[in-house]
């Protein structure tokens, strides 16, 4: 059972949780009495009401866990999918099998080798994935990419 109030005697607070605050606003109540004993007993004490609990992991309105983590389940399924719609489909694909044939070669895991690539030549994945449909985009070279990122390894 969950407790209607909260003496803090550290932080010098009463937390009341609403059910307990709409209890005291009856002056007949048991509530309302309690919390006149507390504030007479402890005049300096600050009350405060209860809100919620801090969630263990942050989602949008919707409830859209991507809009936290835009790259959130982002599968090598997928990525291969969305390479494969593009107009210049044959050339990414290219630079992402060379990368991950590179990075499973040197890592067990080399799937965050390949998300990184992924995410610096799709910034715009999921909030614009028609963006790149239209016109002709530069491809990121898999060989520039691994250079930039050792040099950032060794420079931090």
């Amino acid at each position: 059972m969950r407790k209607s109030y909260v003496v803090d005697f550290a932080s010098k607070t009463i937390t009341l949780t609403a059910e307990f605050e709409k209890a005291m606003s009856d002056p007949n109540s048991s509530a309302y009495q309690t919390i006149q004993k507390l504030c007479a007993d402890f005049p300096d004490m600050r009350i405060v009401r209860r809100t919620h609990r801090t969630p263990t992991r942050y989602t949008s309105k919707q409830g859209d866990v991507s809009a936290c983590n835009p790259y959130k389940n982002l599968t090598y399924e997928k990525m291969e999918q969305f390479i494969s719609a593009l107009p210049n489909s044959t050339e990414y694909r290219r630079q992402y099998d060379f990368l991950k044939t590179y990075a499973s070669g040197i890592q067990t895991n080399g799937y965050s080798i390949v998300r990184n690539w992924f995410i610096a030549q799709f910034p715009l994945y999921r909030k614009e994935p028609l963006f790149y449909l239209t016109g002709e985009h530069m491809v990121l070279s898999a060989a520039d990419f691994l250079k930039k990122q050792e040099a950032m390894k060794q420079s931090a």
